[in-house]
């Protein structure tokens, strides 16, 4: 797939700013330099007046950020079903049986190749989305007892799983007025 010469927007994917070098040595001196370059980029990518998808919050660089316990909390909140969350699920452990599957919200569009979620499900993760203020994720379901089970959300959406349909909803999503 080519995109259009016409994108006007930033996808913003920053896990973490390069470190710099502190002249001082100071440790104090280091930690503080660190915090200032942190609030330069974020005021920066604040003060775009394109689009950009995934601005930073107060905790990540990347967008909205929360443990799997608390994905799943806001998942019940919005009507979709999730499993139980033990400890070891924080953990990257999954059972044996798990069928991951994995969903893609760019703006308002759900992108389900598999075509797993209702429209209503469809509909409550896009709202799980804005809520979170991510306007481009990942949501993985577990598809293992019939009835997907939501997981997860992350920002750092694997562009490739998502195919031309994901390319071609951030491609719109950068070009529209």
């Amino acid at each position: 797939m080519t995109l259009t010469h016409k994108l006007n927007g930033v996808i913003n994917r920053l896990y973490a700013l390069p470190p710099l070098h502190c002249e001082s040595g100071s440790e104090v001196d280091a930690l503080y330099l660190e915090e200032e370059w942190r609030a330069a980029f974020v005021a920066w990518l604040a003060e775009l007046a394109c689009p950009v998808l995934n601005r930073p919050t107060g905790t990540s660089l990347h967008g909205t950020i929360c443990g799997d316990a608390y994905w799943r909390y806001l998942a019940v909140q919005m009507g979709l079903t999730t499993r139980p969350w033990f400890a070891s699920s924080g953990l990257g452990v999954t059972e044996s049986n798990e069928q991951r599957i994995q969903i893609f919200v760019a703006g308002k569009q759900v992108i389900d190749a598999q075509n797993i979620l209702s429209l209503e499900a469809r509909n409550r993760v896009a709202m799980l989305a804005a809520i979170s203020q991510l306007q481009l994720c990942c949501v993985e379901f577990d598809c293992s007892t019939g009835e997907p089970c939501l997981l997860r959300l992350d920002p750092l959406v694997p562009f490739a799983a998502g195919g031309d349909a994901l390319v071609t909803a951030i491609e719109t999503m950068l070009t529209s007025p």
